[in-house]
């Protein structure tokens, strides 16, 4: 099985695993790390490592940036976009949306695009 990380997922592998301060976050690496017990493949998208680094980068969060490339730029867990499917992004980004939940599509779709492309 090939899991795909979302932003919040992603962002999730950059904070310090341990700390009582986010029982979500705590979740979070938990089953990250279930996932790839097991043998599956978990992937980060470069759109969500780029989303999640835009704000670490903000922030200047230093401890938290090391973590999440430690975690997303392993080659077993990147997933890069090519140029084309970027460009498809831009323009579905662009399309009416329908409902909030248009947004989460649309990212499933980068990262399924992306798979497709990587596999």
């Amino acid at each position: 099985m090939v899991v795909v990380l979302d932003t919040f997922l992603t962002s999730s592998v950059s904070k310090r695993p341990g700390i009582k301060k986010s029982a979500v976050s705590e979740q979070c690496h938990r089953w990250i790390n279930e996932c790839e017990l097991p043998g599956h493949r978990v992937l980060a998208p470069a759109i969500s490592y780029y989303e999640v680094l835009r704000e670490l980068e903000q922030r200047q969060a230093t401890s938290q940036i090391a973590r999440l490339k430690y975690f997303c730029l392993q080659s077993k867990h990147f997933l890069p976009l090519t140029t084309a499917q970027l460009e498809i992004a831009a323009q579905l980004w662009e399309r009416p949306v329908e409902a909030v939940c248009q947004l989460r599509i649309r990212k499933r779709l980068i990262a399924t695009l992306s798979l497709q492309h990587r596999l």
